[in-house]
């Protein structure tokens, strides 16, 4: 458990960084404000702080590359020096989490919506990657712009969805023993994109059939054929 909640403070913290900022930046006071807020007894303190920002015209991506980002460094640090404990760093990095899903409909409700666009990729370390080649072609014949990385590491895997900025990302892999590495993108994913659906697929499905619960995806690709209506009913505004 501490070594998650670590991975999720690094990958809070590094990622964004490698984003272009505009002009306005988070100051050291404004960090200190948030951190205080996730470390408060008030549920909602930095929830209300960041969706003020967004609220006041500053655009989601300088919120979550500038401010959360911002504070998640500085709760790293925090912890590093033994500022504060394993529990304060959960609590408060589950906040970030859980105010970053909450920024999830506004993602989608962007002018003309989620597109027709994927990033298909193996998980990490795995080395069967037919049928995931296999419906990347055929979501490709039915009109979606499809990039597919095979044989990619887990920074990699991320650098791709990062600069892709994919609205649906689906990972597939073999056997139960990637449910691990699964489970470590499909958080950083989540973290770096909060607006994307996140499926995972191959025979993990079959094996594992609560696979996706149990790495924190949106669902489980079972085959390519209702893989791309079960895509598409997700895309759709209600």
């Amino acid at each position: 458990m501490t070594e998650l909640a670590r991975e999720v403070v690094r990958r809070l913290a590094e990622y964004p960084r490698r984003a272009l900022l505009s002009d306005h930046h988070a100051t050291p006071a404004e960090i200190d404000t948030l951190v205080r807020a996730l470390l408060s007894d008030s549920h909602a303190a930095a929830s209300d702080i960041l969706m003020g920002l967004q609220a006041d015209g500053l655009p989601l991506s300088e919120v979550y590359i500038g401010y959360i980002s911002g504070a998640a460094r500085r709760l790293g640090l925090m912890w590093d020096q033994d500022e504060i404990g394993f529990l304060q760093v959960t609590l408060a990095t589950s906040r970030l989490t859980a105010i970053i899903c909450g920024l999830k409909k506004i993602f989608y409700d962007r002018e003309g919506g989620p597109s027709r666009r994927a990033l298909f990729a193996a998980c990490p370390g795995e080395s069967h990657v037919m049928g995931v080649s296999m419906a990347a072609d055929l979501f490709r014949r039915e009109g979606w712009e499809i990039d597919l990385e095979i044989g990619q590491d887990h920074d990699e895997l991320l650098m791709a969805q990062h600069l892709g900025g994919y609205p649906v990302i689906g990972i597939s892999a073999s056997s139960v023993a990637m449910i691990l590495p699964m489970a470590r993108l499909v958080r950083a994913v989540r973290l770096l994109t909060p607006g994307a659906l996140i499926y995972v697929a191959g025979e993990i499905t079959h094996l594992q059939p609560d696979v996706a619960t149990a790495v924190g995806a949106d669902g489980a690709l079972t085959d390519p054929v209702t893989a791309m209506a079960q895509i598409t009913r997700a895309l759709s505004p209600n």
